[in-house]
């Protein structure tokens, strides 16, 4: 029983290796991490209102001015009333604060390893068939996260809801969704992204304050329409080291990282920064070895955790259409 346990306890570091492997997915260590527990749980997050501009110091409301009847102008104060004398108070101002609904999805996967099979190679970090299921794990993990960024909607509770407990669903703004060629979305005349969509993912971020990375989604079909189509894509002055390049990948490209993932149809990318979108870890991954009994005493290896990604915020994010190869 004591060396049965030792290879469980082999088994479970060879998943948390094959876990932190250099193909493991991508995606959740280029997103906000949260670890909230719990069958439901709500993400917090917190922007800066519409800016209300300086005002004249002469407009200012004084002490001096609710006691004597006049600003400092020499106008009329109305002298007495609730409002002038909280007009003299420093001002409350509030930000946004919008609660995004998550829950915990499943990912698990398990294999049972007939009793003729060497139990050292079951627990070899090398056996395919535990390598091959970590593979689906990074999949789901990428896919959850893609799914959050490309979501049409998402259960926010915001100002406008009835309490702080029940969402409402808020659509993705149309002020975020671009087509290929520099058109609006869904009128797209490109198939692949041009260097005027960049710059428009560039202007969308930057008229709404984001100093932050951006990334952006690509299909492999789109990275390799971009290489062939963007000869600025050489030039060092325009784009990182061209080492990318000249190597199969993509470098930054005005500020923004360009990244290839199957999950992404060759009509489509999404552009987002790392704040914009959470993973949250709701149970980690374990891991269990069991021999089963009622199964000829085969081996069962099982891998679970529970987590979910949402978009928190939605102008951190630009949906963008390609027009589909004819």
């Amino acid at each position: 029983m004591a060396t049965f346990e030792h290879y469980r306890q082999q088994f479970a570091e060879n998943v948390r290796d094959l876990a932190g492997a250099p193909n493991r997915s991508i995606l959740p260590q280029l997103v906000a991490r949260e670890s909230l527990t719990g069958s439901v749980a709500y993400l917090d997050f917190e922007k800066p209102d519409t800016a209300k501009g300086a005002s004249d110091l002469k407009a200012k409301a004084t002490r001096d001015a609710f006691e004597s009847g006049l600003d400092a102008k020499g106008d009329s104060f109305t002298n007495g009333t609730l409002s002038s004398f909280n007009s003299i108070f420093t001002p409350h101002d509030q930000t946004i604060k919008e609660r995004t609904l998550i829950q915990p999805q499943l990912i698990e996967y398990g294999h049972n390893f007939d009793e003729d099979v060497d139990i050292l190679n079951i627990v070899d970090p090398a056996n395919s068939t535990v390598r091959n299921m970590m593979r689906n794990v990074y999949k789901d993990e990428d896919n959850l996260i893609i799914n959050a960024i490309k979501a049409a909607t998402v259960s926010r509770v915001t100002s406008s809801s009835t309490n702080e407990t029940s969402p409402t669903n808020i659509a993705f703004p149309t002020s975020q969704k671009i087509g290929a060629g520099g058109e609006d979305f869904g009128s797209s005349d490109s198939t692949f992204i041009t260097l005027d969509d960049i710059g428009r993912i560039r202007e969308l971020m930057e008229t709404q304050y984001v100093d932050s990375k951006v990334y952006c989604l690509i299909s492999p079909t789109t990275k390799r329409l971009m290489r062939a189509n963007i000869t600025a894509l050489t030039d060092s002055d325009f784009v990182g080291a061209t080492a990318f390049f000249t190597g199969g990948g993509l470098p930054d490209v005005d500020g923004i990282t360009f990244i290839s993932h199957p999950s992404i149809l060759a009509t489509e990318f999404y552009a987002f920064t790392a704040d914009s979108i959470v993973f949250n870890t709701f149970k980690p991954l374990t891991t269990s070895l069991n021999e089963i009994a009622v199964q000829r005493n085969s081996i069962q290896a099982y891998i679970r955790e529970k987590v979910d990604a949402k978009r928190v915020d939605d102008l951190g994010v630009v949906f963008g259409e390609i027009q589909a190869i004819s």
